[in-house]
């Protein structure tokens, strides 16, 4: 499990960040903006969580202008993986290929 104050992820090619059987803790505000993924085997914009992965986020979060070739623009969870916020959370201007401009969940619960 992973801790961070805060995060900006920004402009990345390839998306902005993969969990597989892993955590992260954000203690403070994130943003995520202007993150591409281009593979179609591969979802998620900003953030792919795959397998009994989580992210918990206590400040506000921000995903916006994100984009994935296949689905989940923002966020694509599979297989168990949790996202719970305490903060305000801004979902807006993702866009995704196949489905879930925003977010896409498969087999998982977001809280």
């Amino acid at each position: 499990m992973t801790t961070l104050s805060s995060a900006t992820i920004n402009n990345n090619y390839g998306g902005g960040m993969v969990f597989e059987y892993s955590g992260w803790i954000a203690e403070g505000d994130v943003t995520m903006s202007g993150n591409v993924n281009p593979w179609d085997a591969i979802p998620g914009g900003a953030v792919y969580m795959y397998y009994y992965s989580s992210w918990v986020t206590y400040g506000n979060t921000v995903l916006s202008n994100n984009k994935a070739n296949s689905t989940g623009g923002a966020v694509a969870f599979y297989y168990e993986s949790v996202w719970r916020s305490v903060g305000a959370v801004t979902i807006t201007n993702n866009q995704a290929n196949q489905a879930g401009g925003g977010n896409h969940l498969s087999v998982s619960p977001i809280q």
